[in-house]
């Protein structure tokens, strides 16, 4: 995702346009003379920047014209005519490419949420590797309100974190079927796998503690499925941004949970 601070854009441009308009000035007056040192200096600078901000605002046809100004700027002697035309020239290619590009803010509250790679916390990161991309799509799809896409991308979160659980405890199903089980034939044998891990031989309170978790556990993956998974999948809802924000306060509350026993990477 292509990221650029505004302002920066914009001070090059302003810094681009009085260039622009004292070469308007001189080489109507002076359009023979040949740049000054002070002038050459000036232009050499703002058209460096700006060759670099448009590059990356991806504006491809001001890009190529900056860079070429700048290829004949270093080989060629400039007169202030050529210098006030070649400006000119730049400056009606960036507008009609600013004209033509659509920008998206970020509100200050979500920029946190903004292609950041460790939002649900390092455990969770370094526990789930498969998992990281969706988390950091869906908290990128909740800052731009794209609030179901918000909601998939973590039942696509969750999923890992239920097929991990499903080999943690060793369910009936054989490695090779697992990724391609559906959560409720997952959830279906999970009960099973729970007895028989629970029934080996363990203190009182290591059982307890056990038996606790996994059902709270299984108990959240079902809350998620009947929730948010199913609709999500099957395009029966659509939902706003205070749901999304729920849903997302859910799953990073459940998987840094599920983390704390829980990995795909033992």
């Amino acid at each position: 995702m292509n990221q650029f601070l505004l302002h920066q854009f914009v001070m090059y441009w302003e810094e681009f346009l009085v260039i622009k308009n004292h070469f308007d000035a001189i080489g109507i007056k002076s359009p023979g003379a040949f740049l000054s040192a002070n002038d050459q200096a000036g232009v050499e600078s703002v058209i460096r920047h700006l060759h670099f901000q448009c590059k990356l605002m991806e504006m491809p046809n001001s890009t190529d014209r900056l860079w070429r100004f700048e290829l004949r700027f270093e080989r060629e002697s400039n007169t202030n005519s050529s210098v006030m035309a070649e400006l000119q020239t730049i400056h009606t290619a960036m507008h009609y490419e600013l004209d033509t590009n659509y920008f998206v803010r970020i509100p200050n509250g979500k920029i946190n949420l903004f292609e950041s790679d460790n939002l649900f916390g390092e455990t969770v990161f370094e526990k789930f590797p498969s998992a990281q991309s969706d988390i950091k799509a869906a908290g990128n799809c909740l800052s731009l309100d794209l609030s179901t896409a918000t909601v998939f991308h973590l039942m696509r979160v969750v999923e890992r974190g239920l097929r991990a659980f499903a080999r943690d405890l060793h369910v009936p199903i054989p490695k090779s079927e697992l990724e391609y089980k559906n959560w409720q034939t997952i959830l279906d044998q999970i009960p099973k796998a729970i007895a028989a891990k629970l029934s080996k031989k363990m203190s009182s309170k290591r059982r307890s503690e056990l038996l606790e978790f996994y059902k709270g556990v299984t108990g959240q993956f079902e809350f998620f499925k009947d929730v948010w998974r199913n609709h999500c999948t099957h395009s029966r809802v659509h939902y706003d941004h205070n749901q999304a924000q729920s849903a997302f306060d859910h799953a990073k509350d459940f998987m840094q949970r599920l983390a704390t026993r829980i990995s795909e990477t033992k």
